[in-house]
C-alpha cells in the first residue's frame, strides 16, 4: 500500500525494519531553489503551481535525485532535492550540478516562471524519517542543508551558487566562477563559494590522463621553472624535447601536468602517447593511441569512419600525402585496400611512407597551434615507436613543437632523441623533509601538524610524493586526519604505526577500503589492460551488474582518483591513473581467476573488433598466452610477427616468432605445420635483412623440411626461391641460378606466384653473369605470368629488370622504352615515389643519348613528384644529376647554386650521400673551373667511402677524375696509375660507359710523355669501346688525339686535316660544353698555318667561337 508513495529504498528499508526506518550518516549533496513566477492570488496558481513541479521532479528524476520537499510561504517557493538519500551514487555530487543546470537551462521549463536561484552545498549529513508516528517524514538534517539554503538566497536570479567542497570535488568536469568570500546568515565565518557556470567538455586525451590533480604542485619550483623556459622557447618556433625520468611514484605525471596547463593555457594543442608493458612488442603502441588521439578517434569506432576523419584531417593538414593514408591507416588497425598503393611498397619503402605521412601532419597541426607531443612510459616502449619519435625529434628544431618523453631510469631507453642539441634530460629525485611538508600542505591546506608526525611521515615514505599522498588519504581515509570547520587536525597518533610498510600494501588497502562490487571490478578491469574499454569489461565481468550501476561504480574510481575517462560515450574507456594501481588491482587477483578471466577477454576482443581485428593481435597473443591457450596463442603471435614485419619493426618480429616457436615445441607438430612454415619462412627475411645468412638458412632448411613432410610443393617453391634471394644478396649467381631452377621445378604450372617469381630470380642471375640475352627472356617470362596474373609488384620490378639490363647491355633506347613502361605501370599504382625514382633512370638516360633539354625537364617532374610523396632522400639525388646535366652543359652558375641547395639534404652521417655530392661538385664544377685545390680533396674523400662499401662504377669516376686533376696540374705518373685503376674496374666489372672517357684520359697522358705507339692503342681502344656502347661524348676528343698522333708522326697533311675536322664535327654533334671549346681552340691552332686560305678562315673561326665561350666563362677557364 505504501509503494505508490514511497521512494524504492525506503519502502525497503521500511519492510526491512517493520515499521521505522533507522537514521543513518551519509554524503549528500543538496540543492534549494527559490522560484519566482506564481502569482498565489490569481484563480490558475494552483495549474501552474502543478505545471512546474511536474516539470522539476522530471528533470530531478532524470538524474536519480529525489525532490523530497516543496515548501511555500513567506520567504518564498522553494524546492528541497537530494543527491544521495535515500539512493546514494558515487557521482552525486555531479549528478545535482548537472540537475542545477537542467532546472536553470532547459528550454522546456515552463514559460510563466521568471526565475530560479540555486543554492547547492554537499557533506555528511544525518538522513531518517522525523515527526509524529502518524505523520513521518522522511528528511535531511546537517550543516551543508542550511548552508545551500543560505547559498540560494544569495544567489541572483537564475544563477547557481555552489559551497567550496563541492566546487573541489568537481572543477575537473565543471566550469565555475570566483567569488569573493561572502557572510552568510547564521554563518561566523565568510564562506567561499562559487558560480556554476556550466560543464566542461568531456575531456579524453591529454587533458584526462595530465589534468586531474586536486591541489597544488609542491616541491618541484626549479624543474617547473625549467620546464616552462624550455616550453617558452618551444613555442617560439625552437622546437625543444624534455625528458623526464624518475623511479615509480617520484612525481613525473605531477610535473607534466603544469606544463601541460601552461602550454594549453597559452594557446597550445597536445596529444598523449602511451606505452603499456605487455603490448612492448606491439609495433608503434605508443603512436596507436597517440593518433588515435590526434585524429579524434574512438578505438571502437568502424574501421570506415575511422577512415574518414584520417581522410578529412590529412587532406587539411597534408594533402601531399593523402595517397599514403594507408601507411598510417595501418597502424591504427584498418585493414588495407585491395588496391591500396601499400601492397607494392617493401616493408623498409612501407616505414619511409609512414615518417613522412607522420611527420607531415605533426608539423601541419604545429603551423595552426603550438604542438605539444607527449609519451609517457617509455621505459616500455617497443622498437618502432622508439624509431619513429626519432626520426620526428630529429626534424622538430625549426617547428614550434615541444615534445616530452617520460620514463623510470631502470632500464635502457633506446632513443637517440635524448641526445640531440636541443634536448634536455632532467632526472627526479624523491623529495627531501621540506619539500615533503610542502606537499602535505599543498594536500590539506591549512593544517597544522606536530613536527613529530611530518618527521615520521617523511620517514616512513622517503619524500616519495605518491607514497606520501597515498599515505596521507589513509590517514583521511580512517579519521586520523579529521577536518574541523574547514581545517584538519590530527587526531590519532597511533595511526601511523598502523599504515603499511610499502607503497604496494598502502594501495592494496586503499583498494580495499572500496565497496567490494567496486574492488572486484577493479580488479577485472586491470587484466584488461591499464586502459580498459567498458565494453569489454561489461562482457567479461562475470556476476550480475547492470550497465548503469557499472558506470556508477567506474565513475567512483575516477571520484576516488584511481581511474580517469580517457574516452567518452557512447563507448567509454577509462585507464587506471596509476601504473602502480594497475599493477596492485592486477596482481591482487588469484592466478586460476585471473587466467579465465584471460580467456575471456581475448574472445570479447575477437568478438567485438572482428572487422579489424589486426590492431588487436598482439593482445590476443598476450591474452591467450596468460590463458595458457596455446594453440591460440601461437596462432596470434605469428600473425602479430607477420604485421611487425610488415611495419618493418623487425626485433619486435623476431621476439614474436621467437614465442611462437615455444609454442610450437609444446604442441603437436603434424598439426600445426602451416603455422611453422610461415614463422620460418617470414624469420628467414629478418635474419636476411640482419645479413645473418647462415641463421636465414637454418630456418629455411626447417621449413623445407616441414613443408617435404607433408608434400606442400608451394612451401617448398617458396623455400628455394627465399634462398635465391639470399644469394643475390650475397652476389652469389651460380647459388641464385640454383636455387632458382629448384622453385621453378616445384611450381611450373601449379604455383604461379612462385613460378614467376623464380623465373626472375633467373634473370636476376644471368643479368649479373653477363648474359644479358638470356637474362631478358627469363625476366619476360616472369614479366608475363605477373602480368596474366596480376601481380602488380611483381611485374613492375620484373620490368624494372629489363630496363636495367638493357641500361647496363648499353642499348639505351630501349632501356628508355622498358623505363617509360615502368613509369606508366608506377603511375597507374599510385606510386607516386617509385614515378619519382623511373623518372630520375629515365633522365639519366635522356643523359646519355643527349637528350639535354629533355632529361633537365625530366628532372624538373622528378623532383616535383618526389616532393609530393614526401620522399625527400630521392631529391638531393636527382639533384645532383641537374648538376651533372648544368656542368654538361656549361652553366656553371646555375650548377653551383644547385650544389650548394643539395649539401643540407644529406644527413651529416649518410657517408655514401655525402660521396656522391663531394664526386659531383669536385668532377663536374671544380675541375671544369680548375679549381683543383678544392676538387681533390673532395674526389678523395668521395673516393675512400665508395670503396668502403664497393659502389664500383662511383669508383671509376672518382679515379678518372682524381686521374683528369694531375693530368691537368702535369703530374703525368700520377694521373696515369689513377686511370689505370679505373679501366681494371670497368673491364673486370662491365661498366663499360667510362671506358671511352678513361681511354681518352690514358692516351692524352702518354701522349704527354711522349709515348705515341701507347696514346694510339689507347686510342683504338677508346674508339672500339664506343662501338661498344661506351659513353660517344668522348669520340671528337678520340679523333683529336688521333690527328695529334698522326702529326707527331708526320702522316700526310691531308690525313692529319681530315682527322681534325672530323673531330670537329663530332664535339659539335655531341660533347662536353668546355671539352667542345677547348677541343675548337685546339684544332683551330693545328691547323692555323695550314697552305689553304679557307681552312685558315675555317681555323680561326674555331679559336674564336672556342674562345669566345671560355672568356664568357672565366679566366680559369683558360688555364690547361
Amino acid at each position: 500500500a505504501l509503494s505508490p508513495y514511497l521512494p524504492k529504498t525506503v519502502l525497503k528499508q521500511v519492510m526491512m525494519a517493520q515499521g521505522d526506518m533507522p537514521g543513518d550518516y551519509r554524503r549528500v549533496a543538496n540543492l534549494f531553489v527559490l522560484f519566482e513566477g506564481v502569482d498565489y492570488t490569481q484563480d490558475d496558481a494552483g495549474e501552474k503551481l502543478q505545471a512546474y513541479i511536474l516539470w522539476a521532479y522530471q528533470t530531478v528524476t532524470r538524474f536519480d535525485g529525489t525532490l523530497l520537499r516543496v515548501l511555500t510561504g513567506d520567504k518564498g517557493s522553494m524546492l528541497h532535492i537530494t543527491f544521495g538519500a535515500p539512493d546514494q551514487h558515487p557521482n552525486d555530487i555531479e549528478r545535482a550540478l548537472r540537475c542545477a543546470l537542467a532546472l536553470r537551462d532547459d528550454p522546456h521549463r515552463p514559460p510563466f516562471i521568471t526565475g530560479q536561484r540555486i543554492g547547492l552545498a554537499s557533506g555528511l549529513v544525518f538522513t531518517a524519517p522525523i515527526g509524529a508516528p502518524e505523520r513521518r517524514e522522511y528528511t535531511v538534517l546537517g550543516n551543508e542543508i542550511n548552508l545551500s539554503a543560505r547559498l540560494m538566497t544569495a544567489a541572483e536570479p537564475n544563477t547557481i551558487l555552489v559551497d567550496n567542497y563541492s566546487q573541489q570535488r568537481t572543477a575537473r568536469r565543471f566550469e565555475f566562477d570566483s567569488l569573493p568570500p561572502m557572510r552568510l546568515k547564521g554563518k561566523a565565518e565568510p564562506v567561499t563559494a562559487y558560480r556554476l557556470r556550466a560543464e566542461r567538455v568531456i575531456e579524453v586525451g591529454l587533458e584526462a590522463r595530465f589534468l586531474t590533480s586536486r591541489w597544488p604542485l609542491a616541491g618541484r619550483e626549479k624543474e617547473l621553472a625549467a620546464l616552462k623556459e624550455i616550453a617558452a622557447r618551444a613555442r617560439q618556433g625552437h622546437g625543444q624535447i624534455v625528458a623526464l625520468s624518475g623511479r615509480l611514484g617520484v612525481g613525473k605525471t605531477r610535473l607534466i601536468e603544469e606544463v601541460v596547463r601552461d602550454w594549453l593555457a597559452q594557446g597550445g594543442n597536445g596529444f598523449l602517447g602511451q606505452c603499456s608493458q605487455h603490448l612492448r612488442n606491439n609495433p608503434y603502441q605508443a603512436w596507436n593511441g597517440f593518433w588515435h588521439d590526434f585524429f579524434q578517434l574512438s578505438h571502437q569506432a568502424p574501421a570506415a569512419e575511422k577512415r574518414r576523419r584520417l581522410q578529412t584531417l590529412t587532406a587539411s593538414l597534408a594533402p601531399d600525402m593523402l595517397p599514403w593514408l594507408d601507411a598510417l591507416g595501418e597502424v591504427i588497425g584498418l585493414p588495407l585496400p585491395p588496391d591500396s598503393p601499400l601492397l607494392s611498397l617493401e616493408p623498409e619503402e612501407r616505414r619511409q611512407k609512414l615518417y613522412q605521412l607522420s611527420l607531415s601532419l605533426l608539423l601541419g597541426r604545429a603551423r595552426q597551434q603550438p604542438l605539444l607531443i607527449l609519451f609517457d612510459d617509455l621505459h616500455w616502449v617497443d622498437e618502432a615507436s622508439a624509431a619513429l619519435i626519432d626520426h620526428v625529434a630529429a626534424r622538430i628544431a625549426g617547428a614550434p613543437v615541444l615534445l616530452c618523453l617520460l620514463f623510470r631510469p631502470d632500464d635502457a631507453i633506446p632513443l637517440q632523441a635524448l641526445s640531440l642539441p636541443y634536448s634536455t634530460h632532467l632526472p627526479l629525485q624523491d623529495l627531501n623533509p621540506a619539500e615533503t611538508q610542502a606537499l602535505i600542505q599543498a594536500m590539506l591546506g591549512d593544517v597544522t601538524l606536530p613536527a613529530d608526525i611530518i618527521r615520521d611521515i617523511f620517514d616512513k615514505t622517503q619524500g616519495t610524493p605518491l607514497y606520501v599522498e597515498e599515505l596521507v588519504n589513509s590517514l583521511r581515509a580512517t579519521g586520523a586526519l579529521r577536518r574541523e570547520d574547514g581545517h584538519y587536525r590530527f587526531t590519532d597518533h597511533g595511526s601511523l604505526a598502523r599504515i603499511p610498510d610499502t607503497l604496494q600494501d598502502l594501495i592494496r588497502a586503499r583498494l580495499d577500503r572500496l565497496e567490494p562490487e567496486t574492488r572486484d571490478l577493479t580488479q577485472v578491469a586491470a587484466v584488461i589492460d591499464r586502459e580498459f574499454p567498458f565494453h569489454i569489461l561489461r562482457d567479461v565481468y562475470p556476476y550480475p551488474m547492470s550497465g548503469d550501476e557499472m558506470r556508477n561504480r567506474l565513475d567512483e574510481l575516477v571520484v576516488e582518483d584511481i581511474a580517469t575517462l580517457t574516452e567518452p560515450e557512447p563507448a567509454p574507456s577509462y585507464a587506471f591513473k596509476h601504473a602502480l594501481m594497475y599493477e596492485v588491482a592486477y596482481n591482487s587477483l588469484a592466478f586460476a581467476r585471473r587466467q579465465a578471466l584471460h580467456r575471456q577477454i581475448a574472445r570479447s576482443i575477437e568478438h567485438r573488433y572482428a572487422d579489424h581485428l589486426e590492431e588487436h593481435y598482439s593482445s590476443l597473443a598476450y591474452h591467450y598466452r596468460q590463458a595458457n591457450m596455446l594453440e591460440q596463442a601461437l596462432h596470434y603471435s605469428v600473425e602479430a610477427g607477420l604485421r611487425a614485419q610488415r611495419l618493418y619493426a623487425n626485433q619486435t618480429a623476431m621476439e614474436y616468432y621467437r614465442q611462437a616457436e615455444t609454442y610450437l615445441q609444446k604442441l603437436p607438430p603434424d598439426k600445426h605445420h602451416t603455422e611453422a612454415i610461415r614463422l620460418y619462412l617470414h624469420r628467414a627475411r629478418l635474419h636476411r635483412l640482419k645479413m645473418d645468412m647462415t641463421a636465414a638458412h637454418a630456418d629455411l632448411d626447417r621449413a623445407l623440411e616441414i613443408a617435404r613432410a607433408h608434400n606442400d610443393t608451394r612451401s617448398q617453391a617458396q623455400v628455394y626461391n627465399h634462398k635465391a634471394e639470399i644469394a643475390f644478396y650475397q652476389e652469389q649467381a651460380e647459388s641464385i641460378w640454383r636455387e632458382a631452377q629448384h622453385a621453378l621445378q616445384l611450381a611450373r604450372n601449379r604455383h604461379p606466384r612462385q613460378e614467376a617469381t623464380a623465373l626472375y630470380h633467373l634473370g636476376v642471375s644471368d643479368m649479373m653473369s653477363g648474359q644479358f640475352d638470356r637474362s631478358l627472356r627469363y625476366l619476360q617470362q616472369a614479366y608475363t605470368l605477373a602480368h596474366q596474373k596480376n601481380y602488380p609488384a611483381l611485374r613492375s620490378e620484373a620490368l624494372n629488370k629489363i630496363a636495367t639490363v638493357q641500361f647496363f647491355d648499353g642499348y639505351l633506347e630501349w632501356a628508355l622504352q622498358a623505363y617509360q613502361q615502368v613509369y606508366q605501370t608506377r603511375h597507374q599504382l599510385g606510386l607516386k615515389d617509385k614515378e619519382a625514382e623511373t623518372l630520375s633512370n629515365i633522365a639519366t638516360l635522356q643523359f646519355r643519348l643527349n637528350r639535354l633539354d629533355d632529361a633537365l625537364q625530366t628532372t624538373h617532374r622528378a623532383i616535383r613528384l618526389a616532393q609530393e610523396a614526401g620522399w625527400q632522400l630521392l631529391i638531393p639525388y636527382v639533384q645532383l644529376l641537374q648538376v651533372e646535366l648544368l656542368s654538361h652543359m656549361g652553366d656553371y652558375t646555375a650548377a653551383e647554386t644547385i650544389m650548394e641547395r643539395t649539401y643540407p639534404l644529406f644527413a651529416p652521417d649518410d657517408e655514401v650521400g655525402l660521396a656522391y655530392a663531394h664526386l659531383t661538385h669536385g668532377r663536374e664544377i671544380l675541375l671544369d673551373l680548375s679549381r683543383f685545390e678544392e676538387a681533390i680533396p673532395l674526389l678523395n674523400n668521395s673516393l675512400t667511402v665508395l670503396q668502403k662499401y664497393n659502389i664500383y662504377e662511383e669508383m671509376a669516376r672518382a679515379l678518372t677524375s682524381l686521374g683528369t686533376a694531375y693530368s691537368r696540374q702535369k703530374k703525368w705518373e700520377q694521373a696515369g696509375r689513377y686511370f689505370l685503376q679505373a679501366k681494371t674496374i670497368c673491364l673486370e666489372r662491365r661498366k663499360g660507359w667510362y671506358l671511352s672517357e678513361i681511354y681518352t684520359s690514358l692516351a692524352e697522358t702518354l701522349l704527354h710523355r711522349n709515348n705515341r705507339s701507347g696514346a694510339l692503342e689507347a686510342v683504338r681502344r677508346g674508339l672500339k669501346a664506343i662501338r661498344n656502347r661506351s659513353n660517344p661524348d668522348w669520340q671528337g676528343p678520340l679523333l683529336a688525339l688521333s690527328a695529334d698522333i698522326a702529326r707527331r708522326q708526320q702522316r700526310p697533311p691531308e690525313e692529319v686535316t681530315h682527322l681534325y675536322l672530323t673531330a670537329v664535327r663530332h664535339v659539335k654533334q655531341r660533347s662536353r660544353a668546355i671539352i667542345r671549346n677547348r677541343i675548337l681552340i685546339h684544332v683551330g691552332t693545328q691547323l692555323l698555318s695550314h697552305d689553304d686560305p679557307t681552312i685558315r678562315r675555317q681555323a680561326e673561326a674555331l679559336i674564336q667561337e672556342g674562345m669566345a665561350w671560355l672568356q664568357a666563362r672565366g679566366e680559369g677557364m683558360l688555364q690547361r
